[in-house]
């Protein structure tokens, strides 16, 4: 028999041991539950084209185009 077998076999028991306190650390988790929200704001804009039974529809409120002063331009 190995006289070190014993030796070894306890350095191994004694390694194991220290690794499961290495992983036995206190970690928040970070989860959605954690991070709540305190405001929503849902925001909708207004389609520039539309096409309705063949008809293109250009709303011009809102967008780039009602800078322009002529229709035809």
């Amino acid at each position: 028999m190995n006289p070190y077998l014993p030796f070894k076999i306890f350095m191994i028991l004694f390694f194991f041991l220290l690794s499961l306190f290495g992983y036995a650390q206190n970690e928040t988790p970070k989860d959605s539950i954690l991070n709540t929200l305190k405001e929503v704001v849902v925001a909708q804009n207004k389609k520039t084209f539309t096409n309705t039974n063949g008809n293109i529809k250009v709303d011009v409120a809102n967008s780039i185009y009602n800078s322009i002063p002529n229709t035809v331009d």
